[in-house]
């Protein structure tokens, strides 16, 4: 139920702002929606260039307010809005290729996946970061959101507009590939 509530409020608000133009309408649906527009940047750009993600989400800030007269009603604005910050995000990374490219040697900073039971080696940390990289884009932002920004399944699942079981199988499956990385490095 709290999800129609959200988006009657998110109705409103996209409502209020195309008959008005206020700018502060427009901060406050964007304001509403920030992490999960983030998440999907950080998904998209990667964990490398963290340093990139606020210009980037700057940038998609100002092409959302742009074409937000576009929006048609005929979806819910959640999901219209999550593919605009998607495709945006990959045009930002296409147009920022060389920039990011040698900002990521620079920045080079990996997420940690030890665990309190046990130590993973620098090498298999690095190697666990290439096989995230590597991952469809939807499941990047699942491992980011859950691992790095620290939310729970439910709240990755009201972000992303999945299921929390779809959540918990994303999750299930890279666990498995890990786990055979790291098995793969102790041989």
């Amino acid at each position: 139920m709290s999800g129609n509530v959200e988006q009657d409020a998110d109705e409103l608000l996209v409502a209020g702002f195309l008959e008005s133009g206020n700018n502060d309408t427009f901060s406050r649906l964007l304001k509403r929606h920030q992490s999960s527009i983030k998440s999907i940047v950080i998904a998209t750009l990667g964990v490398h260039f963290r340093s990139e993600v606020d210009d980037a989400c700057q940038e998609i800030s100002i092409k959302l307010y742009e074409r937000a007269k576009s929006y048609t009603g005929k979806s819910k604005f959640s999901t219209w809005l999550y593919r605009l910050v998607k495709n945006s995000a990959i045009d930002y990374q296409r147009k920022h290729k060389r920039h990011l490219a040698t900002q990521a040697y620079e920045d080079e900073e990996m997420i940690d996946w030890k665990t309190s039971n046990e130590q993973i080696s620098g090498a298999v940390n690095q190697s666990i970061n290439e096989f995230v990289e590597q991952l469809p884009l939807q499941y990047r932002t699942v491992i980011y959101m859950y691992y790095w920004q620290g939310n729970t399944t439910l709240e990755v699942s009201k972000h992303l507009l999945i299921t929390q079981g779809t959540i918990k199988g994303y999750l299930h499956r890279v666990r498995k590939q890990i786990a055979i990385i790291i098995e793969d490095s102790e041989l």
